[in-house]
């Protein structure tokens, strides 16, 4: 999972961090408000993509159980989000 951490920074912004069940993406959310997909495995300095979902950190991200669906909770916003995930 390195490669989820970018260049400079401690890792400890990385929230939380979810691999679906076909074991072809990996989900985090991180102290910025974002909700990133990866392709898996996530080698240093892979490419995602990044969605803003929250107004502040993101606690936790999961897949469902089929894969299809990403969950992401906001900390100060208390949101839970929704996201279908496109194959």
């Amino acid at each position: 999972m390195q490669g989820v951490f970018p260049p400079g920074v401690d890792g400890t912004h990385v929230n939380g961090v979810d691999r679906n069940p076909e074991k072809s993406l990996i989900v985090t959310g991180d102290d910025w408000g974002m909700v990133n997909l990866y392709r898996y495995p996530c080698l240093e300095g892979a490419k995602n993509k990044a969605f803003r979902a929250h107004s502040s950190h993101v606690v936790r991200t999961r897949f469902n159980a089929k894969g299809d669906y990403v969950y992401s909770v906001g900390g100060y916003d208390s949101t839970l989000m929704i996201w279908k995930v496109k194959s």
